[in-house]
């Protein structure tokens, strides 16, 4: 019998997070997630979640789930991407009062649990425009970068990043050419884009 030296665990992998999708709420716990991968802190620094994981969890759930989640040094972003649909789920434009206000509870109850969880990593994208911006996309762009400079300063006072996800849809610019479009524009939005850039 010999007596091992003492060693460090390997550090883990940072900027890489593996996309874990809630279907019919499959996940469970992010532990139970995570162990399901034996070799998931050889690959991975952290999970990405879907906005709906933590809207549909209480704040005691989540709360339970950041012991574990804080022990393992585990990195979590959540994902607003899917659901900036305008209706049924979110909206940080102001083209209805009702569904707008519906929609930033839904926000900050999710960036109020991502602060507990210790998430520091908020993901987003460009709305779908629907047919109320038909013919407007000055309108559009304007309350856009209102919302994105409001989703950024609720997101800093929990220490949270914002990065807007480049994406392309058919028939509409890429996400990064409209940005660039909205900064470049005039005072007024590019002050509020900036805001979200360096809250990000």
């Amino acid at each position: 019998m010999r007596e091992l030296a003492a060693s460090e665990p390997p550090a883990n992998p940072t900027g890489r997070m593996l996309f874990v999708r809630d279907h019919d709420n499959a996940i469970g716990t992010i532990k139970e997630a995570v162990l399901r991968r034996p070799s998931f802190f050889q690959q991975y620094g952290g999970v990405m979640l879907d906005w709906r994981y933590l809207w549909s969890r209480s704040d005691e759930d989540v709360a339970e789930q950041a012991n574990w989640v804080k022990l393992q040094q585990l990195q979590v972003g959540v994902d607003f991407g899917s659901g900036f649909n305008l209706y049924p789920d979110l909206r940080i434009v102001t083209n209805n009062t009702y569904e707008t206000a519906r929609s930033w509870k839904k926000i900050e109850n999710v960036i109020g649990k991502m602060g507990t969880l210790g998430a520091k990593t908020l993901v987003t994208s460009l709305h779908q425009r629907g047919f109320a911006y038909a013919g407007q996309n000055k309108v559009f762009e304007a309350e856009f970068a209102a919302g994105l400079k409001r989703l950024a300063r609720k997101a800093a006072e929990h220490g949270i990043t914002v990065y807007l996800r480049n994406t392309h849809r058919r028939g509409y610019p890429s996400d990064f050419e409209t940005v660039r479009k909205l900064i470049r524009k005039d005072t007024q939005n590019r002050a509020a884009v900036l805001v979200c850039l360096q809250a990000a």
